[in-house]
């Protein structure tokens, strides 16, 4: 096994996310070299997708895929089978450790060949080390942004004691009791006309149910698309998300619909009952972007609000909407 040279590196660059410990050959080598080398090390390597081949002054001279000893003679020249030098990505061990993600983005591979401005190879950044990279790199945007707080002192699970973590998700879960408790006052309302048409209990759930999943989604959604792309245009994304919630409601509510009328015989019912979720359906885009984005704003440490404030203005807001829609049809 061939070592390579070890660096100083400051934090932060190519150099100081490599690892060394990666296959190496020197150029001439057959492909039954890389064979033995492999088999030789097996589970030794911290990445085994390319094969680096380097001089005798450890300079890079091209990059083989390990697959390829599968596809061609033992005897063949490993410089024969090299990818094109246009494929081969490299950094500078210098450089930003985000020249590497982006680089290698760019180019879509799946790691990244670290040298010296001697193209002396060093090591190289795995898909791992990457994705790692980017998730840093994400949180510092976000944080330079004013997005969120990315501080240890935050909800960090792994960080700070259990009594903190309780404190600061509880009050929360305590504004979604209090709103659930809300609800439940708001269809104790409706009790004279669920008596009169029992068949709209059992859509309740059905109801909070799916006007919850949608949000849920658009949710995810949101959060992931905004970490991922901090300078997101809003009005634009709200309007695609609200094209993609409408068409939701519509299928939802063919499908409920055909549902009420066709199997179940329920008559008037089915009308509000299809009307009231299709339009509970539509609540989601505040749920799932406004609410968000509006805590984001406000709250030191959204991770632990949104869910349940989202829940509950979602729950509540259904349970208006379809009994609203029920009364109009059936009172």
């Amino acid at each position: 096994m061939i070592t390579l040279p070890t660096i100083d590196s400051l934090p932060n660059t190519a150099g100081a996310r490599l690892t060394s410990n990666v296959p190496v050959i020197k150029s001439g080598s057959t492909l039954s070299d890389v064979t033995a080398l492999l088999s030789k090390m097996k589970g030794a390597f911290d990445t085994i997708k390319n094969v680096y081949i380097i001089d005798d002054n450890n300079i890079l001279r091209g990059i083989t895929l390990s697959r390829e000893i599968f596809r061609h003679p033992p005897h063949t020249i490993v410089e024969t089978v090299c990818i094109p030098d246009d494929k081969i990505c490299t950094v500078l061990d210098t450089d930003d450790q985000e020249i590497a993600v982006k680089k290698a983005s760019a180019m879509n591979v799946e790691s990244v060949a670290v040298v010296t401005k001697d193209n002396a190879l060093v090591g190289a950044i795995s898909i791992k080390e990457l994705l790692k990279i980017l998730q840093e790199e994400t949180q510092e945007d976000l944080a330079a942004e004013g997005h969120f707080d990315m501080s240890p002192a935050l909800d960090s699970i792994l960080e700070i004691p259990l009594r903190e973590s309780i404190m600061s998700r509880a009050p929360w879960i305590m504004v979604g009791l209090l709103g659930g408790i809300g609800a439940a006052g708001i269809i104790g309302g409706f009790e004279e006309l669920l008596t009169e048409h029992i068949i709209l209990a059992g859509y309740i759930p059905l109801a909070v149910y799916i006007t919850g999943a949608v949000s849920a989604q658009v949710q995810m959604g949101y959060i992931r698309d905004t970490s991922l792309n901090p300078a997101l245009p809003f009005a634009p994304y709200l309007i695609r998300q609200s094209m993609v919630v409408v068409a939701l409601a519509a299928i939802l509510s063919a499908i409920l619909l055909g549902i009420g009328l066709f199997i179940e015989d329920m008559g008037a019912a089915a009308y509000a009952v299809t009307l009231g979720i299709g339009i509970s359906i539509l609540s989601a885009i505040i749920t799932g972007v406004l609410v968000p984005k509006v805590l984001a704003l406000i709250v030191k440490d959204p991770a632990n609000a949104t869910a349940p404030i989202a829940t509950i203005v979602s729950d509540t807001t259904t349970i208006i909407i379809f009994f609203s829609i029920a009364h109009l049809f059936l009172g």
